[in-house]
């Protein structure tokens, strides 16, 4: 969801849609969770980071 989020910038619903139809605060929570991790492991953000890159790149 955060990598979803970050590539289309699309709304919350839609992407709570696209993941078998989640409610809002579902992706809201998710994504807030991976920017938590992100924000305490370095591993983590490269690899958040090295997939953003390599679809952006395609």
């Amino acid at each position: 969801m955060y990598v979803v989020r970050e590539i289309t910038q699309m709304p919350m619903t839609s992407i709570g849609k696209e993941f078998g139809g989640r409610d809002h605060s579902t992706v809201v929570y998710a994504i807030q969770q991976v920017e938590k991790n992100i924000k305490k492991n370095a591993k983590t953000k490269a690899t958040a980071e090295d997939i953003i890159k390599n679809i952006r790149d395609r």
